[in-house]
Order: structure tokens, then sequence, then C-alpha cells
């Protein structure tokens, strides 16, 4: 009998972000966004909102292809999401 592997961790992404002086600097995962003012856009939607962590704070997604920053934000962003729909 076959069966397939639920697994959690396959289905996650992780975008690691440094923002500074309102631009974002060069890092390895610069290259799956763009800055466009106040809003990060993602180049690949994730599934399922994303969760945002900005400074070790929680902050929100405003779709699955977008983090809305406030003004002056600066500092360390994680962008945590889903490549999948499927929920266990």
């Amino acid at each position: 009998m076959l069966r397939s592997i639920k697994s959690g961790q396959r289905k996650m992404r992780v975008i690691a972000l440094k923002l500074e002086a309102g631009a974002l600097l060069d890092v390895l995962d610069k290259r799956q966004v763009e800055l466009d003012g106040s809003d990060i856009k993602i180049k690949v939607p994730f599934a399922q909102m994303p969760v945002v962590m900005v400074n070790g704070v929680t902050a929100s997604a405003t779709a699955v292809d977008t983090v809305n920053i406030s003004a002056g934000t600066e500092g360390d962003i994680l962008i945590i999401g889903s490549d999948t729909a499927e929920k266990y």
C-alpha cells in the first residue's frame, strides 16, 4: 500500500529582507520581491495569506502577494507563507 507523506515543511517558503532608509539592502531574497513605496510586492504569490514579522513584531499582509509596511520602518523583515492551500 502506498501512502503519501504529508509534511508541512515542504510547503513553507520564507523570505528574509533587510530594509534601511526606505530601500531594500542587497540580500539573497531581494530578487523575490519589489519595493513599491510602502508596499512589498512578492513576485511569486503565496497560496495563503503570509505571516509577516518586522523586527520581531508580527505585522500583517494585505494580500497573498503584497505586504504593506508603515513609513519609517527599518530593520529585518521575515515573510513566512505557504505554497499550497492544503490544511491538515
